[in-house]
């Protein structure tokens, strides 16, 4: 059997998908709802055909267990061209916004982390972009605990979120850390090592893996701004501009909600996100994470 013909044929319709809509057209192929269902041991089907037959085994049972039992019965993402809209348990959650320019970014970003290489995997490659231009809408669907009344998908025909105003800032927020080598923050070139020796407190929470430090030196990343806007978060990477995050103050409820209702994380950390995210409305933030440059020229924040 040729198993090539079709990966071929895939990506040669991809190509087309994303020429067409690089070049000015308003091409769009937008596929009916995809329905994929985890089972408890975390093997996905879609139309009654599983993944156990292929091995293809996407999720651990114990992070399928956890999910369970924080009763996230599904979640849903839909791809526009003006961003991604994601819902858990049919509830709006803050959407990502990206337009051409912030495609290419992510695309970039991607082969640079060794996600995926286009010129070894062109279907991986043009992932995003497909997604994108077939508007693809997804659902993972995990099991229902015992006597959990199923919460039924949202309805196709109902209109898309929209972020809401922002309220006016409670507080500001100006952050400048600088990560060394080993992943130790420096606040106005004072270590936190030194800083948790003067004050007696443990700042290791805030420490990063020295491999992560080495992953995004290694991608060239030296520095991430996240700044507050009136139009929602806006997150940089060097200088370029990666999405926005539209929120109206439901949407921040429901993200805080799902994120702190999440077994997957410590209970005090929970309670800091249920208390914390829906305050991010009232702050005038910015935020700047910078890295090692590994001997490259230095890169401008952005202004």
């Amino acid at each position: 059997m040729n198993t090539r013909a079709p990966a071929r044929l895939i990506a040669a319709l991809s190509a087309a998908a994303l020429l067409l809509s690089g070049c000015g057209s308003d091409f769009r192929l937008a596929l009916p709802r995809i329905v994929v269902e985890i089972d408890s041991e975390g093997y996905p089907s879609v139309i009654g055909i599983s993944g156990r037959a292929f091995g293809a085994q996407v999720l651990a049972p114990s992070l399928v267990q956890q999910i369970s039992q924080s009763n996230l019965q599904h979640v849903e993402l839909a791809w526009r061209p003006e961003g991604v809209f994601i819902w858990a348990n049919a509830k709006p959650l803050t959407a990502l916004t990206l337009n051409e320019q912030s495609f290419r970014v992510v695309s970039e970003l991607v082969k640079r982390f060794g996600v995926a290489n286009p010129s070894e995997d062109p279907i991986a490659g043009l992932g995003l972009w497909l997604a994108r231009v077939l508007q693809l809408n997804l659902v993972l669907k995990f099991p229902l605990q015992p006597n959990a009344a199923e919460i039924p998908l949202r309805d196709e025909r109902a209109p898309l979120p929209t972020g809401g105003s922002a309220a006016a800032p409670a507080s500001i927020v100006g952050l400048k850390l600088s990560f060394d080598e080993n992943g130790v923050p420096a606040f106005l070139g004072v270590s936190f090592t030194e800083l948790q020796q003067l004050a007696g407190v443990d700042l290791s929470a805030t420490f990063l893996p020295r491999e992560t430090v080495q992953q995004l030196v290694a991608a060239g990343v030296q520095h991430i701004t996240i700044r507050t806007t009136p139009e929602g978060i806006k997150l940089w990477v060097n200088a370029d501009q990666v999405t926005t995050l539209i929120w109206s103050e439901e949407m921040l409820s429901n993200t805080a909600e799902t994120v702190g209702n999440l077994r997957l994380l410590d209970p005090a950390v929970a309670t800091v996100v249920k208390q914390f995210v829906p305050l991010v409305n009232q702050l005038d933030a910015n935020i700047v994470l910078r890295f090692p440059t590994g001997g490259a020229a230095p890169i401008p924040e952005p202004n």
